[in-house]
């Protein structure tokens, strides 16, 4: 059996490549605590932060990102709109998808898992290992159900159907100070004003 086509997923990481964040600040929207929430899933501000000092820690992946023109934060504590729009949307997405394969009744498998794994190799190369544990652990999911997805739906254009179904029937917050969710965009947006490092 042949593994999903990359073409799909590598738009979900290629967000990854083009910008950098640091920290983003949280509560301006909700009780603080929550800062994504996708049908019943919730991801914590505090998880969220994690994995955005996460990339902004990794040097060799803040290289990549600048040898390919990407967009990095000009000052420590600050993040850049895009960047935190971008990143969060990553989150949501595997938050999506996983919410659609529990719907239907489908499970990533190890071929999800392999064409996940060909994807990060070629997308992070050595700064994967750089990552710490939790931040790999948690982008392998993402992909791998992403990978599932894709191959559940039978294809680019198909995946892409799928994805809006779920979005569509899905309930999708996302904290203010990381942008909005656009059903329009399927994708989080950034509003325009930086934010700081939170404190503590």
């Amino acid at each position: 059996m042949t593994r999903p086509a990359p073409s799909t997923i590598v738009v979900f990481v290629a967000v990854l490549l083009v910008t950098a964040a640091i920290v983003v600040a949280v509560g301006l929207g909700t009780d603080g605590a929550t800062a994504i929430e996708v049908g019943d899933q919730k991801m914590s501000a505090a998880d969220v932060n994690d994995e955005l000092r996460a990339v902004v820690d990794n040097e060799t992946f803040t290289q990549q990102v600048e040898s390919q023109g990407g967009i990095v934060s000009s000052s420590p504590g600050s993040i850049t709109a895009t960047g935190a729009a971008n990143l969060v949307t990553v989150m949501v997405y595997g938050m999506l998808v996983q919410d659609a394969l529990d719907r239907a009744g489908e499970r990533v498998t190890a071929q999800d898992r392999a064409a996940a794994q060909d994807l990060r190799g070629t997308t992070f190369n050595a700064a994967y290992s750089e990552f710490p544990r939790s931040f790999r652990r948690a982008l392998d999911g993402r992909l791998a159900a992403i990978a599932a997805a894709q191959r559940v739906s039978g294809g680019d254009a198909a995946f892409n159907r799928f994805l809006e179904r779920a979005a569509r029937r899905t309930d999708i917050r996302v904290d203010p100070a990381y942008g909005r969710w656009s059903e329009a965009r399927l994708a989080v947006v950034p509003y325009p004003t930086p934010f700081t490092t939170p404190q503590g």
